[in-house]
């Protein structure tokens, strides 16, 4: 049996078991949580990123980046560290069921 034989198998099931709809079975609670931590990345290093504005020491370009400042360095490890901290015990929570 070939793989598309096996693609169509899979569609017609899931039509025939659970309508439609099947297709979408769980994407309301995977897409809430994807608009959370993405709103959290966002938020974090826009906060930093402003209050660091006007500091002449965070404004320093890192040398050999192409001008890259600092703060975008630090805004975006920050970022992605309270994203993760946020992100990390739900993502196990997931795996382990």
């Amino acid at each position: 049996m070939g793989t598309k034989v096996k693609y169509f198998n899979v569609i017609e099931t899931i039509v025939k078991d659970q309508g439609f709809k099947g297709f979408y079975k769980g994407a309301l609670a995977a897409g809430s949580g994807s608009i959370v931590y993405r709103a959290t990345g966002f938020s974090v290093f826009e906060l930093f990123f402003t209050k660091w504005e006007h500091s002449e020491s965070m404004r320093r370009k890192i040398p050999y980046s192409g001008d890259l400042e600092l703060r975008t360095a630090a805004t975006g490890f920050l970022s992605g560290s309270f994203r993760a901290i946020l992100e990390c015990p739900f993502e196990y929570i997931k795996v382990r069921h």
